[in-house]
């Protein structure tokens, strides 16, 4: 099992509380979110980026992210542990949740969710991160992922798909996912309306055990397919 896996909390000054009971409940460090002048996207970005960095200094087998609106599974890193122990990619994304992104994505994403329960698999294979609310990375990737990132524009899951896509590094998602998301106001942006369905995961429950086989996710259409397939050069 594995025992030292440190573990960082994206949190905003506007959900300090928020932030501080969840670092709390997982013994991790909250990383303040301080970039005011730019836009909440990016600035979330930045602010996942900081907390990305403090890692590179750190001398371990796997780091962890979370935003302050992550809801945890008891005995969370217990869970998380025995995971990671058997991750089959790198790259692992610990929610994978209903509502954004919407239309075709949540298809694609509501079959691969059904067939690994029907299988009793607990990981879904993809090329992409869908979402930035709980991943964890394995150390030795961070200075590159860290350096192709770092200048782009887009949102921070798309930014790591990128890098992923890239790189030909798969990501894989825990299912059940290991935390859910409070469903909360969005700092800096809206999501309520006629349409909303609300963001949870579409499976958060105990898991069994995680030494199975993978259900493939692939690329989510139009947001994370490969630049090759959009007609880029």
């Amino acid at each position: 099992m594995i025992k030292e896996i440190p573990i960082k909390i994206i949190g905003h000054p506007d959900r300090r509380s928020m932030a501080e009971r969840l670092a709390e409940k997982v013994d991790g460090v909250v990383s303040w979110h301080s970039r005011g002048r730019m836009d909440h996207l990016l600035g979330c970005a930045l602010n996942h980026l900081d907390a990305l960095k403090s890692f590179l200094e750190l001398n371990v087998d796997w780091v962890v992210c979370l935003e302050d609106d992550a809801v945890p599974l008891p005995e969370f890193r217990r869970h998380l542990s025995e995971a990671l122990e058997y991750a089959p990619a790198p790259v692992v994304g610990l929610y994978l949740g209903t509502g954004n992104p919407s239309g075709e994505a949540q298809r694609q994403i509501r079959q691969a969710v059904v067939s690994a329960e029907e299988r009793g698999h607990a990981w879904l294979l993809a090329d992409c991160l869908i979402g930035s609310v709980g991943y964890a990375l394995e150390a030795h990737l961070l200075e590159d992922m860290i350096e192709f990132i770092e200048d782009r524009d887009e949102e921070l899951p798309l930014r790591i798909s990128r890098w992923a896509q890239d790189r030909k590094i798969p990501i894989c998602y825990t299912q059940p996912s290991l935390v859910d998301h409070a469903d909360v106001d969005s700092i800096g942006r809206p999501w309520r309306g006629d349409k909303y369905t609300g963001r949870k995961a579409w499976n958060f429950s105990q898991p069994s055990c995680w030494y199975t086989g993978t259900v493939q996710l692939g690329h989510c259409p139009v947001w994370s397919a490969p630049k090759e397939e959009k007609g880029a050069n």
